[in-house]
């Protein structure tokens, strides 16, 4: 049996659930936590900072983001 720690957004800059626009990389992070085996081509701060990059200008990173 695995066990999951629950807690709150896995990002320290900005709030990943709903209601926001970064929700999406919410369910990336929450996604690849439950089913690593599933995801395993996925990365949350990839995703993280092409999502930043397009609609802020800055990588997640580049803005002090990180998981």
């Amino acid at each position: 049996s695995r066990r999951i720690r629950c807690g709150g957004s896995p990002s320290e800059l900005t709030p990943w659930d709903w209601p926001t626009p970064q929700c999406p990389l919410g369910l990336i992070w929450l996604a690849k936590t439950l089913h690593p085996e599933l995801f395993q081509n996925l990365d949350p701060l990839t995703e993280a900072n092409k999502f930043y990059k397009e609609f802020y200008g800055h990588t997640f990173t580049e803005l002090g983001g990180s998981l």
